[in-house]
């Protein structure tokens, strides 16, 4: 199989610091972020992957939307997921219904 490589433009501004990473289940959203926010008193940060099957959302987590924004704006530049097109952001319905599968599941408590 052959893997395709690009070149993708990451858009930031400032001071603010990019780490791209790969998570393959809806629970990484908010472990990572969970993960970060814990690590740091004061932290400011927003994060986004992008969901590969299902509904193909764009999901996010953060603490400011100034900062969840360029997140999700930076995974939608990338285009595809398993060769299809995500289909949008998660809406505020769709955080609320994944928080609660992943504590329905056992996932988080």
């Amino acid at each position: 199989m052959a893997v395709d490589l690009i070149k993708v433009q990451i858009g930031k501004s400032g001071n603010m610091q990019v780490i791209p990473w790969h998570a393959g289940f809806m629970k990484a959203a908010e472990g990572f972020y969970e993960a970060l926010a814990s690590s740091s008193h004061g932290i400011k940060l927003g994060l986004a992957f992008a969901e590969a099957n299902g509904l193909r959302l764009i999901r996010s987590e953060g603490n400011g939307d100034a900062l969840k924004s360029p997140a999700e704006s930076n995974i939608m530049s990338l285009g595809i997921a398993d060769g299809m097109s995500y289909s949008d952001a998660e809406a505020k319905s769709d955080i609320e219904k994944r928080r609660r599968l992943l504590r329905g599941s056992g996932y988080k408590k």
